[in-house]
């Protein structure tokens, strides 16, 4: 039996799967069974590859590599929307994207001429301000930012804001203060990332048996998730692998 007509209905029996598990026409099924080869094209070009195109984890492969071939471009697109429709919005959106792309100075910029009027208690360019603050080296002034959120907004939660909160401690040297954050923190926090900075911050603290086990804790929980999480959490799982690895020779 030749190559191409194995492979033929092998490709046909996969868009047939396809069909019954997206709920499409039965109709295909009988063009897909009868007419292996032609069916399929046909099935591919009218089904298959729009769903695929639209679906979100296509949608998040293709954005991740626009991101890689144009690193530029979420925040030359953000910069641009303001221009057209200079909105709080569009201003927010753009000092975010900044944020994310890790051009602090111009964020904090954005973040803070917007503390004005209706915005000036505004908890979301707060807690930008404060991660850009952070991001930039000014660890006293993310603390007054997320005290000032604190105030105006006492029922406020993020997880996001915590973790800013206890780094700022950490890197204004309150050790203990910090470590009981980040202790609170990997009680909810998605993501081991409050674990490995209490690690290291234990580390710093001489505390060196503590602090091996929580990186093996964290490369043990890592080493059992799924594939998905793991890239997610790439950073942390190399830094614990790192750090065992260091503890074990030493």
């Amino acid at each position: 039996m030749p190559l191409i007509f194995l492979l033929s209905i092998a490709i046909a029996i996969f868009f047939a799967v396809h069909v019954i598990r997206t709920g499409q026409e039965v109709y295909w099924l009988f063009i897909l069974l009868v007419f292996p080869f032609l069916g399929s094209v046909v099935y591919a070009l009218a089904i298959y590859l729009p769903s695929l195109r639209n679906s979100s984890r296509a949608r998040k492969v293709t954005k991740n590599l626009i991101r890689t071939v144009d690193p530029g471009r979420d925040v030359r697109e953000a910069r641009e929307r303001l221009i057209d429709v200079p909105s709080v919005q569009n201003r927010l959106k753009l000092a975010q994207t900044l944020l994310a792309a890790n051009e602090f100075a111009e964020a904090e910029k954005h973040f803070s001429g917007m503390l004005s009027g209706l915005h000036a208690d505004d908890p979301d360019i707060l807690l930008g301000l404060a991660e850009a603050q952070l991001g930039s080296g000014k660890p006293a002034a993310a603390l007054e930012s997320l005290t000032h959120l604190r105030n105006a907004h006492p029922d406020y939660q993020s997880a996001e804001g915590h973790l800013t909160y206890a780094r700022a401690l950490d890197e204004l040297d309150r050790r203990e203060e910090a470590a009981t954050e980040y202790r609170a923190l990997a009680e909810y926090y998605p993501g081991v990332e409050p674990l490995c900075r209490l690690a290291l911050l234990l580390e710093r603290m001489g505390r060196h048996t503590e602090a091996q086990i929580l990186f093996k804790d964290v490369q043990h929980r890592l080493s059992r998730a799924p594939g998905h999480v793991r890239s997610r959490q790439k950073e942390w799982l190399d830094l614990a692998k790192k750090n065992v690895a260091r503890g074990e020779v030493t």
